[in-house]
């Protein structure tokens, strides 16, 4: 189930599947992803403890608009994508234990952000600059 999310590089890398098989497939198992508002693409590489990792996305005044966490895979890609407000701007990433995080890659309206990792407790992001 986990490649699942990697359906559409497989298709594109061995030609294994036609895209309306890929996409048949992604419809059946309600992976569509669509978004009425701003699509931010987070691609956090889990670091040994993946359970001491959250992430957040807040607009300037705090409110949050999209987090995550709970990962339980180490070493692992995961690829999340979110729908936010345009003014949610802020990405705020915690490592509970303060011994440096994930490798994480952000993507939001075609720019790429990147956190390399090397942080004790948390780096705060502006992903609108």
């Amino acid at each position: 189930i986990l490649q699942l999310t990697n359906l559409r590089q497989l298709q594109l890398s061995g030609n294994l599947f036609s895209e309306e098989e890929v996409n048949n497939v992604i419809s059946a198992l309600g992976l569509n992803f669509s978004c009425d508002e701003t699509t931010v693409e987070i691609v956090l590489t889990t670091d040994d403890w993946p359970t001491d990792t959250t992430w957040e996305i807040t607009t300037r005044d705090g409110t949050v608009a999209a987090s995550g966490g709970g990962y339980s895979l180490d070493k692992y890609a995961h690829d999340e994508k979110v729908c936010v407000p345009l003014n949610a701007c802020i990405f705020t990433i915690l490592d509970e234990f303060e011994d440096g995080g994930p490798v994480v890659d952000i993507t939001r309206l075609g720019k790429m952000y990147q956190i390399d990792g090397a942080f004790a407790e948390k780096v705060v992001l502006d992903i609108c600059a």
